[in-house]
């Protein structure tokens, strides 16, 4: 029985060294996988970020009956919303909708129907006018329209373009008093 007893605490000893060395190895496999884990999220951020679409060249501008830029408030038709979508080769490919948001003097938003509305941060917004573009990865040029129908002005307005959920953009322009010319 001496011996059996003197035995089995061996078998004891090296059992309990092992199941301690175990547990470490566990507890670095497991602080790995956390910092792995941590490094994966923080790079997911940065792809996400990076495959956003961003604007260039971005420009606002009143123009006349004849297509002429002008910002005189009696001689306003449009407004033409000119840019550029940067190459992209991180952005999802495809057909999406480009919104434009243009907000007078009054933080008034200048849309057709209060209807035309779009996702934005959660909540819904109004736009005022959208157009679906076709992104390929490649720069994309862009003009959208806002047509006039009555409810300008004078002041400085704020035109922001949205797509996929985000602000790419943002510009602004002046309309003025009309005069006899």
């Amino acid at each position: 029985y001496v011996r059996q007893i003197d035995s089995l605490n061996t078998m004891n000893k090296e059992l309990v060294a092992e199941n301690i060395k175990v547990k470490n190895e566990m507890a670095q496999v497991t602080k790995s996988k956390e910092e792995l884990e941590e490094k994966n999220k923080d790079l997911s951020g940065k792809v996400e970020l990076a495959s956003e679409l961003r604007t260039e060249n971005l420009q606002a501008i009143p123009i006349n009956k004849r297509g002429k830029e002008n910002n005189k408030i009696n001689k306003i038709e449009k407004i033409k919303v000119t840019f550029q979508i940067k190459e992209n080769v991180l952005a999802e490919k495809g057909e999406r909708d480009v919104y434009i948001r243009i907000a007078g003097p009054d933080d008034y938003i200048l849309a057709k129907s209060e209807d035309d509305l779009f996702e934005f941060q959660g909540q819904e917004i109004v736009y005022s006018a959208k157009r679906p573009i076709d992104f390929m990865g490649d720069n994309v040029d862009v003009t959208i329209y806002w047509d006039n129908n009555g409810a300008l002005i004078t002041g400085t307005y704020e035109v922001y373009v949205f797509a996929d959920g985000n602000e790419i953009g943002n510009s602004q322009f002046q309309i003025v008093e009309g005069g006899l010319f």
